[in-house]
């Protein structure tokens, strides 16, 4: 059904059941903007979503030799999609240099925007960061990190929030030395900037033999590091046989940094992808990957720990292989001849559940990149993006495997990034909800046939998978994009409060753009 209101197109939902009927909790409403115009329009991204209304950004260059730009600060209301306010920051610089925006995080209605400036005579980088609140309250620049660095690409800033949103960690990594041993900083903030500690880690690891899988911030502003070493004098990552996976704590203690190591245990094991977060249950972390036996490119099974912060010690460890028939469903001839699932799945998050457990989330997620030659010697690159397959892990608070769920899905684009490809997912007392761009004629063959490859979201359908809390399934179709004009980036879209609450959509078509409100209804 397709009713106009208030300006804003309502969507009430049709679904395509795939499990036992049974009588639903709540449904699905998307409401849809007007269209603008990409040239007129003050905004080309979302920032993040707040409990009563969403920001916008856009930026644009004052001329074209110069380095300053207009930047345009929006904020809409939740539910009608009205603009409450529009402000533009003219000219920005700072100290005369260019600055370009890196990322924002929002602790209430506040928005934290981090930025980045380079120093050509000084040789270093600066990350920089300014509040943007509800009443257009735009603050001071205030700096955050100074990174010495020859060039303005090398080294790198990150930006973690903990998951009360109570503190604020950078993690800043120096540009690569070959030869030199592994070096970070970290600084902790609380939510009005004001730095609690600060850390200068030096290990006696070398460079080249360390990398730096993930890190996060916990409530009480310890910063866990998962990472890995290789044992051998020569790079071998490829085959992870030499991998020795470390977790690391580092903490403050009277204006002194401390860093603890844990061994994870995994050293016979071939891990293909982990993940961690802080305070998932009762002061616990979560670590949870993927590993393989046979060779580097079976991915035999998962792996899950549960780890207790305060105490620094492993709770619960789990290796859990994947069923013949399971394997099954992502390729019939690999499990015939005991062979594993392809090893290009990749950590995506993690879930509390409701009882206590845990859901794991990883994505069939690969680049390809092809060069070609043509006859008269010149050559063409072209870049590949494959965003495939969901699995689910459901763990359950003992830290053992309920079951596991796969959602097919296949999606292919060419030289764009991967734009409009990938999912987003939301959550209420139902289960996950996953929404991904889907090729028109799935919507009869999901679950029963081979899927379509779509190509090209948008000739394709908007599609909702909801994955219950006991393993069903259910395909819903949002959005017929060519019929109804829209080509939803999922990626770009924001969820509010971590998806609990709906998200906000972003849609790209031509020269058109708007953006959409969807949550549930009981």
């Amino acid at each position: 059904m397709l009713c106009l209101k208030k300006g804003v197109f309502t969507l009430v939902l049709s679904f395509i059941l795939l499990t036992n009927a049974q009588a639903q909790g709540s449904y699905p409403i998307l409401e849809w903007s007007p269209e603008y115009s990409t040239r007129s329009a003050k905004f080309d991204r979302l920032l993040q979503v707040g409990d009563k209304g969403f920001y916008t950004y856009k930026t644009a260059n004052t001329s074209l030799l110069g380095s300053s730009r207009n930047e345009y600060f929006a904020y809409y209301d939740r539910y009608d999609l009205g603009e409450n306010w529009l402000i533009k920051n003219a000219r920005w610089e700072w100290k005369g240099r260019r600055v370009d925006y890196k990322t924002s995080v929002i602790i209430g209605e506040t928005q934290y925007l981090f930025y980045e400036s380079y120093d050509r005579q000084a040789d270093q980088r600066y990350l920089l960061c300014r509040t943007l609140d509800s009443n257009a309250t735009l603050s001071e620049v205030k700096v955050m990190e100074v990174l010495d660095s020859r060039r303005r690409a090398r080294g790198d800033f990150d930006i973690q929030l903990s998951k009360d949103r109570s503190k604020i960690a950078i993690f800043t990594n120096p540009p690569y030395e070959r030869n030199s041993t592994e070096n970070f900083y970290i600084r902790i903030f609380d939510s009005a900037l004001d730095e609690l500690w600060n850390a200068d880690v030096e290990l006696s690891y070398r460079d080249r033999n360390f990398g730096i899988m993930d890190f996060e911030v916990s409530n009480s502003g310890e910063v866990f590091i998962l990472s890995y070493y290789d044992n051998s004098p020569n790079i071998t990552m490829s085959n992870n046989r030499d991998l020795d996976y470390k977790l690391m704590r580092v903490t403050d203690k009277s204006g002194i940094s401390d860093v603890v190591e844990f061994d994870l245990g995994l050293q016979d094991v071939r891990v293909q992808s982990l993940g961690i977060e802080c305070d998932l249950v009762d002061g616990q972390m979560a670590i949870s990957g993927f590993y393989g036996r046979r060779n580097i490119w079976d991915m035999d099974g998962a792996l899950y720990l549960a780890f207790d912060q305060e105490k620094g010690e492993v709770v619960s460890s789990n290796l859990n292989q994947f069923a013949p028939d399971f394997v099954a469903q992502f390729n019939k001839y690999r499990a015939k001849r005991g062979k594993g699932i392809r090893r290009n799945f990749v950590f995506r998050q993690f879930v509390s559940r409701p009882d206590g457990g845990a859901y794991v989330v990883a994505e069939d997620y690969e680049v390809v990149v092809r060069t070609t030659q043509g006859q008269r010697g010149q050559t063409t690159t072209n870049y590949y993006y494959y965003y495939n397959d969901i699995i689910v892990l459901s763990i359950d608070k003992s830290g053992d495997v309920d079951w596991y769920a796969h959602i097919p899905k296949k999606q292919t684009s060419m030289n764009d990034g991967g734009y409009f490809l990938g999912y987003t997912m939301l959550l209420n007392n139902e289960g996950l909800h996953f929404l991904y761009n889907d090729h028109r004629k799935n919507a009869k063959r999901w679950g029963k046939k081979n899927l379509k490859r779509i190509t090209n979201a948008k000739a394709g359908n908007l599609v909702m998978v909801t994955l219950g809390h006991d393993a069903s399934m259910r395909y819903n179709v949002l959005n017929r994009n060519k019929r109804q004009k829209f080509r939803v980036a999922p990626r770009q879209s924001r969820l509010a409060n971590d998806g609990y609450d709906g998200a906000i959509l972003l849609s790209l078509r031509g020269s058109k753009i708007r953006f959409g409100n969807l949550y549930f209804e009981d």
